[in-house]
């Protein structure tokens, strides 16, 4: 899916409008309908009145729509306009909404500020409709007041489009916002959607087909994109009934140390469970039986050195390689001759990534198709910043020519050509040690099989928060492990085919 800035939504309205052809007034309607049948799901629980705050422009139209359904349900429903004007001027579908709108019997205040006449139930839902993604600066006057009255009011509140008050194109959080629990969105995901400051106020996000024009939406150029479980399932490959283990890829996980040989464990774990054929595990030589036991299934890779990693094996028969994972210190060289040495590409993760930003001349050396998979911590030393922006970031993809999967809340993979993925599965629950290793043994193991670096990050970010959700639904969001997560990546990927169409 693509993330269209908030000229772009509105160029693919007018071009809906113009091409389906519908009139603005209908298309409102479909859009508002759509988000009042999950309402009435959230309501209908406890039969929750329902308070409809609504502004003057399109997202108040929306909220006057939304009031009028609930009103035809028998929902208890109370609209109010927020306005200076007792007559208050807006936008024509707003307007029209309106007319429609008193024509119901609905209890509709038009009020600056929170009258005392609201009748307000513990269980009441708010609806935010008092700004959409047109709002270009930061709410003030009246409409800060209202935003300060809803959060302040204790109760659910579900915003219609986006929350009143954060900017579409902009994550900035010093402003006035509404802190919604759902945010029905419209058409697509918004920018400000997939940065964890600012996607705290919006809650659970519901993104609601309207019926766009498709051609209008391929039209609109966009470098940022959000991958869905859908997208997943069209990047798996079918599975070739007369393969066999040479042909479905051979990983090099080379990592560990004395104290951390558990980390290129899950790694490998994690490469075969995402389909590799084999998987070979370069460690110290104190490791070596700590494989055999743990993970008989692979190969063992023994350095000369006891206790950390000295030299790069042969690596002529591996057709991918992560590093980095466990790896500790005294293990630089390594690092420098996988570099040179290996042709095929290669997943750069933890203590590799702290190699690689205290000799960014390596750079210009790694081959093609390379991925470096940092957390925040990690991507600011290697940008030798600390208060760095996305940008930033993806002029260091583009610089490098380096795909980089910026792993968080919303885990970014970013492109030599500049492109960004956000990735849209996942839970808090991937928020523990060892969860890293295993994302870095998945796209390691998918690069193995022959998948291009986009499609292998892509399913490794995918994959890994799907399985880390069915971990949490089985256990609990706090008492999973990387293990727990590597045990469900398999459910993960049949959970996928199962989308794909036959």
């Amino acid at each position: 899916m693509k993330i269209l800035n908030a000229a772009q939504i509105r160029e693919v309205d007018r071009l809906s409008i113009e091409r389906e052809p519908v009139s603005s007034t209908d298309l409102m309607e479909r859009a508002a309908v759509r988000a009042w049948e999950i309402i009435k799901t959230v309501a209908a629980e406890n039969k929750a009145p329902i308070l409809v705050v609504c502004g003057t422009g399109n997202n108040g139209g929306d909220g006057l729509v939304i009031a009028r359904k609930a009103q035809e349900c028998n929902f208890n429903v109370q609209c109010i306009v927020v306005s200076a004007d007792k007559s208050p001027e807006g936008s024509p579908d707003f307007k029209i909404n309106l007319q429609r709108l008193k024509e119901t019997g609905v209890s509709l205040h038009i009020a600056a500020s929170p009258p005392d006449t609201i009748d307000l139930f513990p269980n009441t839902i708010i609806i935010d409709a008092l700004f959409g993604t047109g709002l270009s600066r930061p709410a003030e006057g009246i409409y800060e007041i209202w935003i300060k009255w809803m959060n302040a009011s204790g109760l659910k509140t579900i915003s219609i489009d986006i929350p009143s008050g954060l900017f579409s194109d902009d994550p900035r959080t010093d402003v006035p916002i509404v802190q919604a629990q759902y945010t029905l969105t419209f058409g697509c995901m918004k920018f400000s959607f997939v940065f964890p400051e600012s996607a705290r106020f919006c809650g659970f996000v519901y993104c609601i087909d309207i019926g766009w024009d498709a051609k209008a939406v391929a039209e609109q150029d966009s470098n940022y994109h959000f991958i869905q479980a859908e997208d997943l399932a069209s990047l798996l490959k079918p599975i070739d009934p007369f393969a066999y283990k040479n042909t479905r890829g051979h990983v090099l996980i080379s990592g560990g140390s004395k104290g951390m040989y558990g980390a290129p464990m899950l790694s490998a774990k994690a490469a075969f469970r995402v389909g590799a054929g084999l998987v070979s595990v370069h460690v110290p030589q104190r490791a070596e039986t700590i494989v055999h036991q743990s993970l008989p299934d692979a190969l063992c890779v023994s350095d000369e050195e006891e206790n950390y990693l000295s030299r790069f094996p042969k690596a002529h028969k591996f057709h991918s390689l992560a590093i980095g994972m466990g790896m500790g210190a005294n293990s630089e060289q390594v690092l420098k001759q996988a570099i040179i040495e290996f042709g095929g590409p290669i997943v750069i993760d933890a203590d590799a990534l702290r190699y690689l930003s205290e000799n960014l001349t390596w750079m210009s050396f790694l081959p093609k198709g390379c991925v470096l998979t940092p957390h925040p911590g990690e991507m600011a030393n290697l940008l030798k910043s600390k208060n760095f922006r996305l940008n930033d970031v993806v002029d260091f993809a583009v610089k490098h020519m380096v795909y980089i999967n910026l792993k968080g809340s919303f885990s970014a993979l970013i492109t030599p050509t500049a492109k960004v993925f956000f990735n849209g599965t996942g839970t808090s629950a991937l928020a523990v040690a060892g969860t890293g290793d295993v994302l870095s043994g998945m796209i390691a193991g998918f690069l193995a099989q022959g998948y291009s670096t986009v499609e292998s990050v892509l399913l490794g970010n995918g994959l890994h928060g799907l399985a880390g959700q069915l971990a949490a639904k089985k256990l609990d969001i706090t008492s999973v492990t990387a293990s727990d997560v590597i045990e469900h990546v398999g459910i993960a990927i049949r959970n996928l085919r199962s989308l794909q169409i036959t």
